[in-house]
C-alpha cells in the first residue's frame, strides 16, 4: 500500500512538473526562504514554490524602485530611472502634464505606503510613516505647499494613500497594525489635504474646477479652470465619502455627492455622459464618450462606491450607465468612443486606460465579457511589447485628409479585416513601409508601464484561477526584470515604434503595477483570506469599512461648516430656478430616431460565444422591484462579503482559456492590419504561446473556431420607458434564455442571416436543415414597410446579442406579448408617433416567432 501511495505521489508531481522536495520553513512575514525556492519547481508549474518565488521577485523590484526614490528622488516627487536624478515640478513653465500630478509633495512616498502594507512589510511601513510625519508635522501639515495641482490626481494618490494606510494602521486584523504607537496622523493629513482641495467646488454650479492652488485658491490661474473631465468631477465621492465616515464630518460626502448627482442629471437621453464640460457654465467641451481617459473613473467609482457604502441609488446609476455602454459602445473585443448625444462613432481609437474595465466587469460578475475585453490588451503586449496610449482598431492611411480611410462612422459596424482585404485590395497593396503602417495604427506611441492590464488580469485570476493569467503575470515580471529595469527604477516605453525607453517612473508603478503583480502571485495574502468587503481605489489603495464605523457614522456624523452649507443651499436654489430651462434643453436634444427602421451595415465581425457555464446577466439589483433569476453557482460579487469569487482552480491539468476558448487568436486575424509588430520585437514571443507554458497547460481539445461567413445586422430603436433583462438558466439544457417582460427604452439587437453552406457566428457549418419547418406566414395582418436591406432568398434570422448581452447558440429571447402590445399601443397613440406601428417592421408567425419583413427570427418568441 505504501508503495502504491509513493508511486501515486511521484506520478502526480511529474504531471505538475514539480520536484519532490522537503518542506521549507516560513519566516516571520510568511515569506519562504528565497535561496531554496528555485529548486522546488519547474517553470510554469505554478505550484506554491514557484508563485512564492515570483512574489519575492516582485517584492525585490518594489524595494529596488523605492530605495532609489528614497536615495535619489526624495524629497521631490519622483526619481528618473535612467538619468538617476529627481523628477520635479516644472517651476519655470506652466507644464500641465507634469505639474498636474507633481506638487512638490514627496508624491512617491504617499503613493507607495499601501504597497508596503499589502506586502506585509511592517518595518518599511513604519519607516515611511515616520518620513511623512517628519515632512508634514501636525502643527503645519501641508501649509508650505504653494503648488497648483489637479484635484483628481491629488485626491486618488495622496488622500487615497493616506486613508488606506490609516485603515491598515488602525485595524487589528491587519499584519501592519500599529496599535497605540499610531496617533491618527495620516487621517489628519488626509483631512488637511481635503480641506485644501474642497474650495474647488465653490463654483456657481457646485461642480469642481480641475485645479487649485494648495496654499491659496485665489492664486490659481483662471485660464486653467475652464474645463474639467467627468472622471475628475464625479470620482472624488469615493475618497471624500470615506473621509466623512472616518472623521464623522459629512461635509466631504455632501459636497462631492452634490456634484456627482448634478452631472448625472445632465446625461443625454441615451444615459451617457460627455468626457468634459466647463464646470462654471455647464458648456460641453467634448461630446465624446466611452470608457477610457477622462470618464473611466466615473464608471469605476459608481460601482465601487455603491458596494463600499452600500448605496442602492449609486448601484441603480451603475446599472443604467453600464447598460447604456453595452447598447451603444460595446464591440466584441472593446468599447468604442461615440457621440454621447446621438450614439454615432466618432473615433477609431481606444486608449490604454480602458484596460481597467475588465477588472470592473469581474467585480460586477460579468466574467465572460471581461475575458474578451482583457484579451485584446494581451494582444497589444504580444505585438507592441506594451499597451500604446492609443491604438487605432481601423487604420487611417492619411491622417490629414482621411482619404482612402477604412474608417466607418457607423457605431454598430465592427470591421472584419479579411472581408475588407477582399473588397478593398488597394488598401492592402500600399507602398507604405512597415514602420509607416505601424504609425498609422498607433495614434500615441508611448506606454508608461500603466497598471490597468495587470489589474484586470489579477481580478480575472481571482475569479477563475485559470493559470493563463499567472502566465501573463510571469511574462510581465520577466520584462520588468530585464527590458524595463533601469539603473534607478523602471522606465516605460517612450516610443513603441523604436523601443526607446521613457526616463520617468510614475508613482502608479509602485502603487499599482507592482502591487497587482505581487497580489497575483500571493495566493495567501491577507486581502484574499479576510472577510472584509475590501475595494481597491483607482490607485489600488485597499479600502474597507467595519460595521462599527458605518453605524458610528450614521449615529454621530455632523455637518456644521456654514460656508459649504450656504453654498450648497445656493446651488440647490439655483437648480430649482433653472430646472425648467434644463428640462427644455434636454428635451430638445437630438437623439436617435425613435425607431430606426433601416438595418445597419451588414458585416462579418460579430462572433461572440458565451461560456457554457456562465450567466451573463449576473446583476443583483438592490431594489426589490427588480427580480433576476441567477445561476446559484455564479452569484453576483456584490452579494459576497469578500467580492472575490472563492472558486477552486478550474483544473490542475489545463488552462480553460487555452483548451476551450475557441476565439483566442481571432483578434490576430481580425485586426491584422493594425496589430503590426515592430522589427526590434521580431523575436518577441506571444505570451500565450510561450513554451513550455502552451504545451503544458493546453490539452488536445483546443481548437480555433472557423471564421464567420454569415452576415450580421443590428437593429437599434427606442420606446418610452425602461426595462431590465431577466436571465433564466435552464440547467438541464445548459442554456440561458433572456426574458423581457416589456420592450421599452433603448434596445439594440444583433441578428444573423442564416443560410445553408454558410458558417455562423458560433462556428457552425449550416446545412439545409436550418430551413426545416420554417414558418413564413404572418398573422399580424399589417402592411409592411419595405425599406429593408434584405433581399429575397432562402434564409432565416437568428438573434445573437441583445443590448450587449450574448446569447448561446440554442438560447432564445422571450417577450411578453401582452406587455409588448400594450406599450406599442401607448407609443403609437402618442402625439409625435401617431403613424407608428410596431408591426410595420416586425411581424408574428403562427409559431409565435417574431418576423422581420416576413423572415422568421427563429429564437425571438412572443408568449
Amino acid at each position: 500500500m505504501l508503495c502504491i501511495l509513493l508511486l501515486f505521489s511521484l506520478l502526480w508531481c511529474s504531471i505538475l512538473n514539480v520536484g519532490v522536495v522537503a518542506n521549507s520553513k516560513d519566516d516571520d512575514n510568511g515569506d519562504l526562504d528565497n535561496t531554496t525556492n528555485t529548486n522546488k519547481f519547474y517553470t510554469y508549474s505554478f505550484n506554491r514554490y514557484e508563485l512564492d518565488q515570483y512574489r519575492l521577485e516582485t517584492k525585490e523590484l518594489f524595494d529596488f524602485a523605492l530605495d532609489n526614490y528614497l536615495n535619489i528622488g526624495y524629497p521631490f516627487d519622483e526619481v528618473k530611472p535612467l538619468s538617476c536624478v529627481p523628477k520635479t515640478r516644472n517651476f519655470t513653465h506652466n507644464d500641465l502634464i507634469t505639474n498636474d500630478v507633481l506638487g512638490n509633495f514627496t508624491l512617491t512616498l504617499f503613493d507607495s505606503l499601501t504597497t508596503c502594507a499589502v506586502m506585509n512589510d511592517k518595518k518599511r511601513f513604519v519607516e515611511l510613516i515616520a518620513l511623512i510625519t517628519l515632512n508634514y508635522p501636525q502643527d503645519t501639515k501641508f501649509n508650505h505647499l504653494n503648488s497648483t495641482v489637479q484635484v483628481f490626481e491629488t485626491t486618488i494618490r495622496i488622500i487615497g494613500g493616506l486613508l488606506s494606510s490609516h485603515l491598515y494602521a488602525t485595524d487589528p486584523t491587519k499584519k501592519v497594525y500599529l496599535a497605540d504607537s499610531y496617533d491618527n496622523s495620516l487621517l489628519s493629513l488626509a483631512q488637511d489635504m481635503a480641506d485644501r482641495l474642497l474650495p474647488a467646488y465653490l463654483t456657481d454650479t457646485g461642480l469642481p474646477v480641475a485645479r487649485i492652488n494648495l496654499q491659496d485658491p485665489s492664486k490659481t490661474n483662471p485660464d486653467l479652470l475652464q474645463e474639467n473631465n467627468i472622471a475628475a468631477i464625479m470620482s472624488p465621492i469615493f475618497e471624500f465619502t470615506l473621509l466623512s465616515y472616518l472623521t464623522l464630518d459629512q461635509k466631504y460626502e455632501k459636497v462631492t455627492r452634490y456634484a456627482y448627482d448634478k452631472i448625472w442629471s445632465l446625461r443625454s437621453q441615451l444615459d451617457l455622459l460627455p468626457m468634459s464640460i466647463n464646470p462654471n457654465d455647464l458648456k460641453t467641451y467634448s461630446f465624446i464618450t466611452g470608457i477610457g481617459a477622462s470618464i473611466d473613473s466615473f464608471y469605476e467609482y459608481t460601482l465601487k462606491s455603491a458596494i463600499l457604502f452600500n448605496d442602492s441609488s449609486l448601484y441603480k446609476i451603475w446599472l443604467k450607465s453600464y447598460n447604456a455602454l453595452k447598447i451603444f459602445c460595446k464591440n466584441d473585443w472593446f468599447f468604442v468612443n461615440i457621440n454621447y448625444i446621438n450614439g454615432q462613432l466618432v473615433s477609431n481609437w481606444i486608449d490604454s486606460l480602458s484596460a481597467f474595465f475588465p477588472g470592473l466587469q469581474v467585480l460586477n460578475g460579468d466574467i465572460s465579457d471581461a475575458t474578451f475585453k482583457n484579451l485584446i490588451n494581451l494582444k497589444f503586449w504580444d505585438y507592441f511589447g506594451g499597451i500604446p496610449e492609443r491604438w487605432n482598431f481601423q487604420r487611417i492611411i492619411n491622417d490629414n485628409s482621411n482619404k482612402g480611410s477604412k474608417f466607418n462612422t457607423n457605431q454598430n459596424t465592427n470591421t472584419n479585416n479579411n472581408n475588407d482585404k477582399q473588397t478593398n485590395p488597394q488598401n492592402f497593396a500600399s507602398n507604405l513601409d512597415k514602420l509607416q503602417q505601424l504609425k498609422d495604427s498607433i495614434s500615441l506611441e508611448w506606454y508608461p508601464l500603466r497598471p490597468e492590464f495587470i489589474e484586470s488580469t489579477y481580478f480575472l485570476y481571482r475569479a477563475t484561477k485559470d493559470p493563463f493569467y499567472l502566465n501573463i503575470g510571469y511574462q510581465i515580471l520577466q520584462r520588468l526584470k530585464t527590458i524595463f529595469k533601469g539603473e534607478c527604477g523602471f522606465a516605460g516605453i517612450q516610443n513603441i515604434f523604436t523601443g526607446q525607453l521613457q526616463d520617468r517612473m510614475e508613482t502608479f508603478i509602485l502603487s499599482e503595477t507592482l502591487k497587482y503583480l505581487y497580489l497575483l502571485f500571493d495566493e495567501h495574502n491577507e486581502l484574499h483570506q479576510l472577510s472584509d468587503n475590501i475595494i481597491f481605489s483607482t490607485e489600488a489603495h485597499p479600502m474597507w469599512l467595519s460595521y462599527k464605523q458605518i453605524n458610528n457614522y450614521k449615529k454621530n456624523s455632523f455637518f456644521n461648516d456654514s460656508n459649504f452649507i450656504q453654498h450648497l443651499n445656493y446651488c440647490k436654489l439655483k437648480d430649482e430656478k433653472d430646472a425648467k430651462i434644463q428640462r427644455d434643453k434636454k428635451n430638445s436634444q437630438n437623439t436617435h430616431n425613435n425607431f430606426l427602421k433601416g438595418l445597419f451595415n451588414r458585416n462579418h465581425d460579430y462572433k461572440e460565444i458565451p461560456s457554457q457555464n456562465e450567466n451573463h446577466f449576473n446583476k443583483q439589483l438592490i431594489e426589490s422591484q427588480y427580480c433576476f433569476v441567477s445561476d446559484n453557482n455564479n452569484k453576483p460579487f456584490i452579494q459576497n462579503n469578500n467580492y472575490y469569487e472563492k472558486q477552486s482552480r478550474s483544473s490542475l491539468l489545463h488552462s480553460n482559456l487555452l483548451s476551450t476558448f475557441n476565439r483566442l487568436f481571432e483578434p490576430d486575424i481580425r485586426y491584422s492590419d493594425t496589430l503590426i509588430k515592430p522589427d526590434y520585437l521580431k523575436d518577441y514571443s506571444p505570451f500565450e504561446l510561450a513554451e513550455p507554458f502552451y504545451t503544458q497547460w493546453s490539452n488536445s481539445n483546443g481548437f480555433s473556431k472557423a471564421m464567420q461567413t454569415t452576415e450580421s445586422y443590428e437593429l437599434l430603436f427606442n420606446f418610452p420607458g425602461e426595462y431590465y433583462i431577466h436571465s433564466v438558466h435552464n440547467t438541464n439544457l445548459n442554456m440561458t434564455d433572456l426574458y423581457c417582460g416589456d420592450f421599452t427604452g433603448h434596445r439594440k439587437i444583433r441578428i444573423e442571416k442564416l443560410a445553408p453552406g454558410k458558417i455562423s457566428s458560433y462556428g457552425e457549418i449550416l446545412g439545409d436543415d436550418i430551413l426545416d419547418n420554417t414558418n413564413y406566414d404572418d398573422i399580424s395582418n399589417v402592411e409592411k414597410d419595405n425599406s429593408s436591406n434584405f433581399e429575397s432568398g432562402s434564409f432565416v434570422l437568428r438573434a445573437t446579442i441583445l443590448d450587449g448581452n450574448i446569447l448561446g447558440s440554442n438560447s432564445s429571447i422571450i417577450l411578453n406579448k401582452d406587455a409588448i402590445m400594450k406599450s406599442v399601443t401607448a407609443y403609437s397613440e402618442s402625439a409625435s408617433q401617431k403613424d407608428f406601428n410596431f408591426f410595420k417592421i416586425f411581424g408574428l408567425n403562427s409559431d409565435n416567432q417574431l418576423t422581420l419583413q416576413g423572415i422568421p427570427i427563429i429564437n425571438i418568441f412572443l408568449v
